[in-house]
């Protein structure tokens, strides 16, 4: 007997086709980060058109020469313009893809290289530094130090510095320029902070590191520092690789970041930014790091994994997405969901930064609402040229703004009223 089939079950199937030819349809028209309206993915273009606005301000006030924002939800871009120029003569108009340079937006990157030898089994994040560089053995730290002389003593740590520490930032080891203490003791080593012209490489830098006090005990206080600058050189020790081979082979090729590099390649250079300084600043009298001729000119065979990378707004996206995809792009995975959740939560206790933020593996990240309409779990960082990133894994936005000024006295006005027309841009459920 022929069997015949209902007209429910008939609608049934159809609605199912349906339904599946809608979603093969949104896929083809939307791939990943490509542009689409933002009120496609529930934002308000009137809102962004905002940000146009605010980074002219910021250049009418001649406290930048331009800027380039980028903003991403659900994987598609919603915003990405150029205001201003690349310039600072003011006559080239900036381009979206500019290449600025990123300084400590350098460091969570290099945190996803440390995670990544960590999820292969070849690190811990408990491992004692000195495992790796054994300069780092029986490490000192400072017990007295007079401001005058510039004499000190030091003890025995009391606790074994680990890559944690480093991780967090709670290793001792800062910035030394304009530090009252590591100043004068870190400053006549010759140690490099961030930058060189000069023919230094990674394992002789990190070794001087290692030979220096540190200026308080391991994880008893946060520290901004040369901390992930070490991490680099782990990286090398662990993989046999240098640094930029390392990012080139596991971020950068995977996440088609053609634009990133440590010393930018002659086919790019046209394409670096100016560094805009204020009139009252003289650069001569900048050190080293700071000058605008880096990173084009030099012996370039310092890879700085606390400051180094350059790159573009967009090359920054490819990576800063991943994050928000729990370690994925639309072709790879660099780490799993799991890795990435310890990135994203507050790994220490001892420190509160702007607004209440914490800190993780490779950024700050906030623990609870807070100002400019910052939702918890919020994740970035920023750089010492007037850049930020920042992740939202609540609202599934990455947003970029990267400026290149030296000395920027609005920076958190800059900064703060661009996050909050990006979270003003919501409409929220």
């Amino acid at each position: 007997m022929k069997k015949i089939t209902s007209l429910p079950s008939i609608a049934l199937i159809l609605l199912v086709l349906t339904s599946n030819l809608t979603y093969s349809q949104t896929t083809e028209l939307a791939p990943y980060l490509t542009k689409t309206s933002p009120e496609e993915v529930g934002m308000v273009s009137d809102s962004l058109n905002l940000i146009k606005e605010h980074i002219q301000w910021a250049i009418n006030g001649e406290y930048i020469a331009g800027g380039v924002a980028l903003i991403a939800k659900d994987n598609q871009i919603v915003y990405n313009e150029a205001v201003g120029f690349s310039d600072r003569k003011k006559t080239k108009p900036l381009k979206v893809d500019d290449i600025f340079r990123m300084a400590s937006m350098t460091k969570t990157i290099t945190t996803m290289a440390v995670m990544q030898l960590y999820e292969d089994g070849k690190l811990n994040v408990t491992d004692p530094v000195s495992k790796y560089i054994p300069e780092f053995t029986n490490s000192q730290v400072v017990e007295k130090f007079d401001s005058e002389t510039k004499e000190y003593t030091a003890k025995p740590a009391k606790s074994e510095l680990t890559i944690h520490h480093l991780l967090t930032h709670t290793s001792g080891i800062p910035y030394y320029t304009g530090h009252p203490v590591a100043g004068p003791i870190y400053a006549p080593h010759g140690i490099v902070e961030s930058w060189t012209k000069n023919p230094v490489v990674l394992k002789e830098n990190i070794a001087k590191i290692g030979g220096v006090p540190l200026i308080h005990e391991p994880g008893t206080k946060y520290t901004y520092g040369l901390s992930i600058d070490i991490l680099g050189r782990i990286v090398e020790v662990i993989s046999g690789k240098s640094l930029d081979t390392y990012f080139m082979e596991n971020i950068f090729t995977p996440l088609e970041m053609k634009d990133t590099y440590f010393y930018l390649p002659d086919s790019h250079k046209n394409r670096l930014v100016d560094l805009w300084i204020t009139e009252d600043l003289d650069i001569s009298v900048f050190p080293d790091w700071a000058r605008e001729d880096f990173p084009i000119n030099g012996a370039k065979t310092y890879f700085s994994g606390g400051g180094g990378l350059s790159s573009t707004a967009m090359d920054y996206l490819k990576f800063a997405n991943s994050i928000l995809n729990k370690g994925s792009s639309d072709k790879h995975k660099l780490l799993k969901k799991e890795t990435v959740a310890m990135m994203m939560q507050n790994q220490i206790d001892t420190v509160t930064g702007p607004n209440g933020a914490k800190f993780g593996y490779g950024g700050s990240v906030y623990i609870k609402d807070s100002n400019n309409g910052i939702k918890a779990g919020r994740f970035g960082w920023g750089g010492f040229f007037q850049t930020i990133y920042w992740v939202d894994p609540e609202r599934n936005i990455v947003a970029i703004l990267l400026t290149n000024a030296r000395n920027t006295p609005k920076w958190g006005e800059l900064f703060n009223r661009f996050e909050e027309i990006v979270n003003n841009s919501v409409l929220e459920n």
